[in-house]
C-alpha cells in the first residue's frame, strides 16, 4: 500500500520524461505521500507525550484523596477548616484535566492512524486545529498538519484512496 523507500523528489520518475505533463502531475503526489507519512509518524510521537502530560494532575488527585482521608495537615484542629470541600475540588478538577489530557492524546493517536490510512481527512483537520493549543509540540504538529491536509493535491490523494 505504501511505497518504501519513499521516492526521492529530485530523481526522475521511472518511465516519465522530466519535462512532460505526467512528471509535473506525479511529482507533487510523491511529496504529499512523504509528508503524510511523516505526519503520521509525528502523530505517533506526540500522542503518547500528550498521554504522559495528561497524567500530571494525578498529583492533585492524590492530594485530594489525602485531604478527604485526613492525612493532609491536621484536620479538625481549633483553627483548621474542614478540608473535605477542598479535597473534593482537587479530585474533581484533577479528574477533569486527566480525562481531557487523555482524550487529546488518544485523538492524536487515532488521527495518526487515519492519516496513515488516508481516511477521515476532516477528523484529522479538526484534531490538528485542537492540537494547536498544546504548546509547543501540539502547536507545531497542528500547524504542519493543517498546512499539508489543506492542500488540493492531498485532498485529491485522499479522494483517490477512498475510491479504491
Amino acid at each position: 500500500m505504501t511505497d518504501y523507500p519513499p521516492p526521492i523528489l529530485d530523481a526522475p520518475l521511472p518511465n516519465v520524461a522530466p519535462n512532460s505533463l505526467a512528471y509535473a502531475t506525479l511529482a507533487p503526489y510523491s511529496a504529499d505521500t512523504e509528508h503524510l507519512r511523516l505526519l503520521s509518524i509525528f502523530h505517533f510521537i506526540v500522542g503518547p507525550v500528550q498521554l504522559l502530560f495528561g497524567l500530571f494532575p494525578v498529583i492533585h488527585l492524590v492530594m485530594g484523596i489525602l485531604m478527604l482521608n485526613g492525612k493532609f495537615g491536621t484536620p479538625g484542629g481549633p483553627n483548621q477548616p474542614d478540608m473535605s470541600f477542598m479535597g473534593w475540588m482537587f479530585i474533581a478538577m484533577a479528574s477533569v484535566f486527566i480525562l481531557i489530557g487523555m482524550g487529546f492524546g488518544i485523538l492524536t493517536l487515532i488521527s495518526g492512524f487515519q492519516i496513515q490510512a488516508r481516511r477521515r481527512r476532516t477528523f484529522s483537520v479538526v484534531v490538528a486545529a485542537v492540537n494547536c493549543i498544546h504548546f509547543p509540540f501540539g502547536t507545531t504538529l497542528g500547524v504542519f498538519t493543517l498546512i499539508v491536509l489543506l492542500r488540493r493535491s492531498v485532498e485529491e490523494l485522499y479522494r483517490s484512496t477512498a475510491r479504491t
